[in-house]
Protein backbone atom coordinates (compact mmCIF):
# COMPACT_ATOMS: atom_id res chain seq x y z
CA UNK A 1 0.00 0.00 0.00
CA UNK A 2 1.41 3.50 -0.89
CA UNK A 3 1.90 6.20 1.79
CA UNK A 4 -0.41 8.37 -0.01
CA UNK A 5 -3.02 5.93 0.50
CA UNK A 6 -2.49 4.92 4.12
CA UNK A 7 -2.43 8.90 4.98
CA UNK A 8 -6.08 8.65 3.34
CA UNK A 9 -7.24 6.01 5.58
CA UNK A 10 -5.64 7.53 8.31
CA UNK A 11 -6.97 10.84 8.01
CA UNK A 12 -10.81 9.09 7.04
CA UNK A 13 -10.69 7.40 10.48
CA UNK A 14 -9.33 10.68 12.48
CA UNK A 15 -12.31 12.93 10.64
CA UNK A 16 -14.61 10.47 11.03
CA UNK A 17 -14.62 9.76 15.13
CA UNK A 18 -13.86 13.60 15.56
CA UNK A 19 -16.81 14.93 13.42
CA UNK A 20 -18.75 11.82 15.06
CA UNK A 21 -18.30 13.22 18.34
CA UNK A 22 -19.49 16.48 17.63
CA UNK A 23 -22.97 15.31 15.70
CA UNK A 24 -23.44 13.05 18.41
CA UNK A 25 -23.16 15.35 21.66
CA UNK A 26 -26.87 15.76 22.01
CA UNK A 27 -27.74 11.70 22.24
CA UNK A 28 -24.69 11.45 24.40
CA UNK A 29 -26.08 13.30 27.12
CA UNK A 30 -28.53 10.34 27.72
CA UNK A 31 -29.33 9.57 30.64
CA UNK A 32 -28.82 5.92 29.90
CA UNK A 33 -27.28 3.97 26.81
CA UNK A 34 -30.82 2.68 26.08
CA UNK A 35 -32.08 6.39 25.76
CA UNK A 36 -28.99 7.26 23.90
CA UNK A 37 -28.97 4.64 21.22
CA UNK A 38 -32.84 5.57 20.76
CA UNK A 39 -31.63 8.68 20.01
CA UNK A 40 -29.12 7.84 17.49
CA UNK A 41 -31.63 5.19 15.80
CA UNK A 42 -33.89 9.02 15.47
CA UNK A 43 -31.33 10.67 14.19
CA UNK A 44 -30.24 8.30 11.57
CA UNK A 45 -33.75 7.88 10.48
CA UNK A 46 -34.11 11.67 9.94
CA UNK A 47 -30.81 11.66 8.29
CA UNK A 48 -32.05 8.60 5.81
CA UNK A 49 -35.00 11.07 5.26
CA UNK A 50 -32.82 13.88 4.23
CA UNK A 51 -30.59 11.89 2.01
CA UNK A 52 -33.52 10.09 0.40
CA UNK A 53 -35.44 13.18 -0.68
CA UNK A 54 -31.62 14.88 -1.59
CA UNK A 55 -31.18 11.34 -3.81
CA UNK A 56 -34.93 11.65 -5.47
CA UNK A 57 -33.97 15.38 -6.35
CA UNK A 58 -30.59 14.79 -7.93
CA UNK A 59 -31.87 11.74 -9.89
CA UNK A 60 -34.92 14.16 -11.00
CA UNK A 61 -32.36 17.06 -12.30
CA UNK A 62 -29.92 15.09 -14.01
CA UNK A 63 -29.62 14.23 -17.71
CA UNK A 64 -31.52 11.04 -18.34
CA UNK A 65 -28.08 9.37 -19.35
CA UNK A 66 -26.46 9.59 -16.18
CA UNK A 67 -28.53 8.66 -13.52
CA UNK A 68 -28.23 5.06 -13.74
CA UNK A 69 -24.15 6.43 -12.64
CA UNK A 70 -25.80 8.09 -9.83
CA UNK A 71 -27.66 5.12 -9.22
CA UNK A 72 -25.11 3.03 -8.61
CA UNK A 73 -22.57 5.41 -7.05
CA UNK A 74 -25.69 5.86 -4.56
CA UNK A 75 -25.76 1.93 -3.89
CA UNK A 76 -22.12 1.33 -3.61
CA UNK A 77 -21.61 4.26 -1.27
CA UNK A 78 -24.47 2.69 0.68
CA UNK A 79 -22.43 -0.69 0.77
CA UNK A 80 -19.02 0.90 1.78
CA UNK A 81 -20.88 3.26 4.57
CA UNK A 82 -22.57 -0.53 6.52
CA UNK A 83 -18.99 -2.32 6.12
CA UNK A 84 -17.50 0.68 7.37
CA UNK A 85 -18.87 1.21 10.46
CA UNK A 86 -19.12 -2.89 10.92
CA UNK A 87 -15.25 -3.14 10.46
CA UNK A 88 -14.87 -0.11 12.69
CA UNK A 89 -17.04 -1.14 15.30
CA UNK A 90 -17.12 -5.23 15.09
CA UNK A 91 -15.99 -6.22 18.23
CA UNK A 92 -18.02 -3.62 19.86
CA UNK A 93 -21.76 -3.69 20.50
CA UNK A 94 -23.65 -3.30 17.14
CA UNK A 95 -25.49 -0.75 17.50
CA UNK A 96 -22.17 1.68 18.29
CA UNK A 97 -22.81 1.11 14.44
CA UNK A 98 -25.95 3.46 14.19
CA UNK A 99 -23.61 7.02 14.76
CA UNK A 100 -20.63 5.65 12.25
CA UNK A 101 -23.38 5.92 9.87
CA UNK A 102 -25.30 9.17 10.69
CA UNK A 103 -22.11 10.38 10.14
CA UNK A 104 -20.83 8.99 7.32
CA UNK A 105 -24.61 9.73 6.10
CA UNK A 106 -24.37 13.23 6.68
CA UNK A 107 -20.58 13.51 5.09
CA UNK A 108 -22.78 11.93 2.11
CA UNK A 109 -25.39 14.65 2.18
CA UNK A 110 -23.13 17.71 2.54
CA UNK A 111 -20.91 15.80 -1.13
CA UNK A 112 -24.14 15.27 -2.81
CA UNK A 113 -25.47 18.95 -2.30
CA UNK A 114 -22.29 20.14 -2.81
CA UNK A 115 -22.56 18.44 -6.37
CA UNK A 116 -25.85 20.11 -6.43
CA UNK A 117 -24.59 23.36 -6.49
CA UNK A 118 -21.34 23.17 -8.42
CA UNK A 119 -20.61 24.77 -11.42
CA UNK A 120 -17.92 23.76 -12.64
CA UNK A 121 -16.44 22.61 -16.38
CA UNK A 122 -17.02 19.19 -17.23
CA UNK A 123 -19.78 18.35 -14.31
CA UNK A 124 -23.10 17.31 -14.37
CA UNK A 125 -25.40 20.08 -15.02
CA UNK A 126 -28.32 20.09 -12.70
CA UNK A 127 -31.93 21.77 -13.44
CA UNK A 128 -32.17 23.64 -10.04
Amino acid sequence: MDIYRSIAIVLFILVLFSSQAKANEDCNDQPNTGDMYDCFDKQLRASETRLGKLYKKMIASIPREYRDRLKKSQTTWRAYRDAQCTFIFAAEDSRREIPCQLEMNEEREKFLTAQMEAECNGCIIYNK
